[in-house]
């Protein structure tokens, strides 16, 4: 019976230094994880910071060309009302502003035409 009792009375302090070990060993085991996850998520957060500043590159040179394409069609429709105003219906009977006003419309849809078909990258 006297080692039951001593058995008993090294259980809790036993008891007491496996729960320690244990929950040291949980803890240093979690910030293991948890370090493999900072970096992992560290590496993410510069690939999407890079991404996302191509992006940004990219909108302002869409920007750019959708501005560029604007005074195209102004100047194209502005053209086209003018000459539907004041051309002859024959064309041999323009005169040499309505010819530069033809070929102007000419360069403009050239123009437009390309950055239409600009690709982007």
């Amino acid at each position: 019976m006297a080692a039951g009792n001593a058995l008993l009375a090294l259980a809790g302090p036993v008891g007491i230094g496996i729960g320690v070990l244990s929950l040291a060993g949980g803890a240093i085991a979690a910030r293991k994880k948890n370090g493999k996850a900072i970096e992992e998520a560290q590496v993410e957060e510069l690939q999407t910071q890079e991404l996302t500043s191509k992006l940004n590159i990219l909108k302002y040179e869409v920007l750019g060309i959708a501005s560029v394409i604007s005074k195209h069609y102004q100047g194209v429709e502005s053209i086209i009302d003018t000459l539907e105003k004041t051309a002859p219906t024959d064309v041999q009977s323009f005169d040499a502003n309505q010819k530069e006003m033809l070929d102007t419309l000419i360069t403009h849809m050239c123009e437009l035409s390309q950055l239409i078909n600009k690709k982007i990258q």
